[in-house]
């Protein structure tokens, strides 16, 4: 359905990893590659898919739910530097063309993850994306998803109505922060999460590619 200029979006908040980065698959050898060093369960990719999107700590929490604090904590900093030494990170294909023109578009960027604001910050400037985003939101600079803090802050920041704001994620995560600021969701299949997990999170739209993304982005801005 065609979005009236009065509702037209002039903001989309990105999340990170599995939506623009294609880094699912660094995040679970990452992870993999800690346990074995640190002697904990190994996990099966699923497993560690299901809490992409989330503060790492909170992320490991629920993962090892014996882990006391001091582990956590070794956990977290092994995990981050063994993620730092996998391959640079990769876009999805057809992503950086959707930037382009969303910001031909005068659309506003901003990203809203789980990461730290250092490893974005990172990834960042090895995909040489920093100039498409306007604001960053990370999980140690903001409170972490699903909490709706991140997308208020950049509404407020940006003065951008939350009515004009549209939400892009691949975790049911994002999808929950969404409906917890009460902004429109776009579900990605391609990343983390699969569909009926996404789904039961009630997006607004579901996409399967970055190609139905742009097609569906371009009917609504």
């Amino acid at each position: 359905m065609p979005t009236s200029s009065r509702n037209k979006i002039e903001l989309v908040i990105f999340d990170w990893d599995g939506t623009i980065c294609d880094s699912i698959g660094k995040i679970v050898t990452a992870f993999i590659q800690t346990a074995m060093q640190l002697d904990f369960e190994v996990l099966s990719r699923s497993k560690i898919s299901e809490i992409i999107g989330l503060k790492l700590n909170d992320a490991i929490g629920l993962l090892y739910p014996s882990a006391t604090m001091n582990q956590i904590t070794e956990f977290s900093s092994l995990y981050s530097k063994n993620y730092r030494l996998t391959a640079a990170p990769v876009l999805y294909p057809g992503i950086r063309d959707l930037l382009v023109d969303l910001v031909k578009n005068d659309i506003s960027l901003c990203i809203a993850t789980g990461k730290s604001s250092g490893g974005l910050d990172r990834d960042l400037r090895s995909c040489n994306l920093s100039s498409f985003f306007k604001k960053l939101k990370t999980s140690d600079t903001s409170l972490p998803k699903p909490h709706p803090n991140m997308i208020i802050e950049i509404c407020d920041e940006l003065f951008i109505d939350l009515s004009k704001t549209v939400m892009v994620g691949d975790t049911e995560f994002d999808i929950l922060m969404a409906r917890n600021a009460g902004i429109k969701s776009i579900a990605v299949t391609y990343g983390a999460h699969l569909q009926p997990k996404l789904l039961a999170a009630k997006p607004d739209f579901i996409v399967n590619s970055t190609e139905e993304l742009k097609i569906l982005l371009k009917s609504i801005i």
